[in-house]
């Protein structure tokens, strides 16, 4: 019947990128409630074999402390992973940052202007977001620092903010390079 509108377009439903869009969405969905509840079960285990191991918080309480904003608001007196060392780890994380932007600007500059806000270019590229970050922080030495921050031993904390300091450098200058280098080149 032509007088009903096709909403999502006119290409086959395996074609379409709002579908495809969608079926990875509900993928990732399936793909998160079937990961909850086996972490769930196992955790369950874990804590019932050595409950002396295991602390007894809210999921909310524990999101708060371990989000890195609210965290910096919500930390403990008795918590080693002090207000100094969220910061560096935030700063950190968005040299981080920086230098993904960075290396989609000098990659594929039009990303940034692309018409269509569903789109496999558009889902390409928050792959490519998620896979450089992870990446960078790995060169960056990001999960080490963080772990060494938390550590109850001022020795081990100091070297983490001494490798932080130097990888928050690293990262500020990969990223001044990266969005200098275009215009740089002819």
């Amino acid at each position: 019947d032509s007088s009903q509108r096709d909403i999502v377009g006119s290409r086959a439903p395996a074609t379409n990128t709002g579908f495809l869009g969608l079926y990875i969405v509900v993928g990732f969905v399936l793909w998160a409630f079937f990961w909850s509840a086996f972490s769930r079960k196992r955790n369950r285990e874990r804590a019932l074999a050595a409950p002396h191991l295991w602390a007894q918080v809210s999921v909310i309480e524990a999101v708060v402390r371990r989000h890195s904003v609210s965290g910096l608001f919500a930390v403990s007196a008795s918590d080693p992973f002090r207000i100094s060392g969220r910061l560096l780890v935030l700063l950190l994380a968005q040299t981080v940052q920086l230098n993904v932007a960075a290396a989609l600007l000098l990659l594929r500059p039009g990303s940034f202007y692309a018409l269509s806000a569903i789109s496999m270019q558009r889902f390409a590229d928050a792959v490519f977001t998620a896979v450089v970050s992870g990446v960078f922080s790995l060169l960056l030495a990001a999960p080490l620092i963080q772990r060494s921050l938390s550590s109850p031993h001022s020795r081990i904390r100091y070297r983490g903010a001494v490798l932080g300091v130097a990888s928050i450098t690293a990262a500020s200058l990969s990223a001044s390079l990266l969005l200098v280098l275009p215009q740089l080149m002819p």
